[in-house]
């Protein structure tokens, strides 16, 4: 069971920039979307980089998270964090059109 501890919504006169959830033990980002506009400005970097030392802060463990398989942007963002393939895969088909398939990244967050 998951429950989530915190949600965190960045966002401007537009709309929210980013988002993200955090369960306990093995933390679960449920999302970082930064607008098409500001891609490549460092805002997704700062809130993933703010949002790990906050997990170090907390005690966490491991962080994972779920990237679409062809969305190569984003697994190269991740890569640049720290994150890797944990060999995890699954299909999401709910509310979307045609079935996705994505990969899990991890990244441990503090030494055991």
């Amino acid at each position: 069971m998951i429950r989530f501890l915190r949600f965190l919504v960045i966002a401007n006169n537009s709309g929210p920039l980013k988002m993200m959830t955090c369960p306990p033990d093995t933390w679960e980002v449920f999302a970082c979307n930064v607008h098409p506009s500001h891609w490549r400005r460092g805002f997704g970097s700062d809130l993933m980089t703010a949002m790990l030392s906050r997990l170090n802060r907390e005690g966490a463990k491991m962080c994972t998270l779920w990237v679409l398989e062809g969305n190569l942007r984003a697994r190269e963002f991740y890569g640049s964090l720290g994150f890797s393939e944990d060999a995890s895969t699954r299909i999401e088909a709910a509310n979307t059109r045609y079935p996705l398939s994505e990969l899990r990244y991890a990244r441990a967050i503090r030494a055991a």
